[in-house]
């Protein structure tokens, strides 16, 4: 799933590429932090918003947000950079079935709205 030469460490975790996306987002970043007790991913979208079509798409993601049991989608309004978030907070080790399921919710999420976060980027 991962691109090997990509998966590389970065000042507060890891960051891979993931090239198997099941919509017309098709790659997107991973990356993968641990900071004191959160563990958190965030999916990078590749694909940018042009500066005239921020507002409305931000205004898009933050109704797309109310759907949302778990994470949430935010936009930076300088470069128009999208991101999918999800952070859990713990109090021993990251488990291995903490990761799977974050992990697992970030690709569902992505997966069920990824075409129409690429239209409101490309219309």
């Amino acid at each position: 799933m991962f691109e090997d030469k990509f998966c590389r460490e970065i000042e507060d975790g890891i960051v891979c590429r993931a090239e198997r996306i099941f919509n017309k987002l098709e790659t997107i970043d991973i990356l993968f932090s641990l900071y004191k007790n959160i563990f958190g991913i965030r999916f990078v979208l590749l694909q940018k918003v042009d500066e005239s079509k921020r507002s409305r798409v931000s205004e898009f993601l933050t109704r797309l947000n109310l759907k949302l049991d778990r994470g949430f989608f935010v936009m930076n309004p300088i470069d128009g950079e999208i991101e999918f978030r999800i952070d859990q907070n713990f109090y021993s080790e990251v488990s291995q079935q903490i990761f799977e399921e974050i992990f697992r919710d970030g690709f569902v999420t992505l997966n069920r709205y990824g075409d129409e976060i690429f239209n409101q980027i490309e219309n």
